[in-house]
C-alpha cells in the first residue's frame, strides 16, 4: 500500500492539474492549454505549496480563519515559495476577502513567485469569482510593479483599484456608480467620499516609512437585489497600534501610551483602546483639543451621523464592528488596516 503522504500529493497533483485552465479540458501540454505554472523554457512543473481557503471565506464574518489563512500565504510570499490556493470548498465568498487575497496575489505576480489557485465548485461563487477579476489577473504574464492597478471596470458588479496617491476623482466615480444601484439615480454621499478619501491620505501619510509608499487598495461590490454596494479600503502599512507605537519625538501622538493611561487606567485590552480612538479620546488626551473631523475619529462621527452605513475596522489585533458595538481581539494579526462601510437607503446623500 502506497504510504498516505504520497497518495494525498498524487491527489493534489490532479486537483491542481484539473483547475489549472478551466476554459478548456485538454491535455496539459495541448498549445492553447500550456499552464503559467510550467516553469519557463523547461517541460518540469513548478512544485507548488497547497495552502486551503477557508470555507466561509469572509474578513468579516470568518476574521480568525481567513486572517490565518493570509498569514500562511503571505510567509510563502517572503520565502518566495510558488503557491496553489485550493478553494474548491469555499461556501461562502467576502468582498474584503477577495480584495486581500487579491492583493496578496499581485505581490506574488509582480515578485516573479508562481501563485495559482482553484475556483469554488458552487457556480455562483465561482461566477462572484470570476466578475471579481481574480482569475484575469492570476493568469496574466510579466506583471510590473506600478503606481495604478485596475482590476475590472467602474460598472462591473466588483470593481478593484490600488494607488499610492489620494485619489478624491475615484472616489466620486465609485459614489456615482453606487448611488445608481441604490436610488436609481447619481447622487452624492459627502460622509463616503471623506471617508475614502481620509482612508488614502491616512496610507499616503502614516502607512509606510515615509509618505506614499504604500498602496491603498479599494473595492466596491454591488448587491442590486439588496440595492446596496459594500465599499472595502485596505492598506498594508503598519496598522493603527504600529504607527502610534512608533511615533517619533515632535510628533503630537509621541509616548500616547504614558497619557492615555493617565487618564483611562482601567483601559488595559487595544480593543477597548480603538474604542476610545474613535470616540475621539485619544486626539484630546495628546493634544488638549478636540479632533476636527479628521482620521478614525471623523470616520466614526460620519457613520455616528448616518453619513456611512455600517463599519467596520480591522487593524493589528483588534475588530470592531461599530454598529453592533462589538471591539474585540483576535487570535491572528492583521499588519495593515482594513476598512469596510456601506451605501445603502438610509445614509444622507444629496442630488447629484
Amino acid at each position: 500500500m502506497k504510504n498516505k503522504k504520497i497518495i494525498k500529493k498524487n491527489q493534489d497533483q490532479k486537483k491542481m492539474r484539473r483547475s489549472l485552465y478551466f476554459k478548456h479540458k485538454k491535455r496539459l501540454d495541448h498549445k492553447c492549454c500550456r499552464p503559467r505554472c510550467l516553469a519557463k523554457n523547461t517541460k518540469e512543473t513548478i512544485k507548488y505549496s497547497f495552502v486551503k481557503a477557508p470555507e466561509i471565506f469572509s474578513l468579516i464574518k470568518n476574521e480568525n480563519e481567513v486572517l490565518k489563512f493570509i498569514g500562511i500565504i503571505q510567509k510563502k510570499y517572503e520565502n518566495r515559495t510558488p503557491v496553489f490556493v485550493n478553494m474548491d470548498n469555499v461556501k461562502e465568498l467576502g468582498n474584503g476577502a477577495i480584495l486581500l487575497l487579491l492583493a496578496n496575489m499581485i505581490r506574488f505576480l509582480t515578485s516573479n513567485i508562481s501563485f495559482n489557485g482553484s475556483k469554488p465548485q458552487d457556480p455562483i461563487l465561482r461566477k462572484k469569482l470570476e466578475n471579481s477579476g481574480f482569475f484575469k489577473h492570476l493568469y496574466k504574464h510579466n506583471i510590473k510593479k506600478q503606481e495604478n492597478y485596475d482590476v475590472g471596470k467602474l460598472n462591473n458588479i466588483i470593481y478593484t483599484h490600488a494607488q499610492k496617491e489620494v485619489d478624491s476623482s475615484l472616489a466620486d466615480k465609485i459614489i456615482e456608480e453606487a448611488s445608481q444601484i441604490v436610488w436609481a439615480e447619481k447622487r452624492r454621499c459627502p460622509g463616503i467620499q471623506r471617508t475614502l478619501v481620509e482612508l488614502m491620505h491616512n496610507t499616503n501619510n502614516h502607512a509606510g516609512q515615509y509618505p506614499g509608499e504604500k498602496h491603498w487598495w479599494i473595492s466596491s461590490n454591488k448587491n442590486i437585489e439588496k440595492k446596496m454596494v459594500t465599499i472595502s479600503f485596505m492598506d498594508f502599512g503598519k496598522g493603527i497600534f504600529d504607527s502610534l507605537n512608533n511615533k517619533k519625538p515632535g510628533d503630537r501622538f509621541y509616548g500616547w501610551e504614558k497619557y492615555f493611561s493617565q487618564i483611562f487606567p482601567w483601559v488595559q485590552s487595544n480593543n477597548e483602546i480603538l474604542r476610545l480612538i474613535l470616540q475621539g479620546h485619544l486626539h484630546k488626551t495628546t493634544t488638549g483639543d478636540s479632533f476636527r473631523g479628521k482620521g478614525l475619529p471623523g470616520i466614526y462621527n460620519a457613520f455616528m451621523n448616518k453619513r456611512i452605513g455600517k463599519l467596520i475596522i480591522i487593524s493589528n489585533g483588534v475588530y470592531a464592528d461599530v454598529e453592533n458595538n462589538d471591539f474585540h481581539m483576535m487570535k491572528f494579526n492583521l499588519k495593515g488596516t482594513f476598512v469596510s462601510c456601506e451605501i445603502n437607503e438610509n445614509i444622507k446623500n444629496l442630488k447629484w
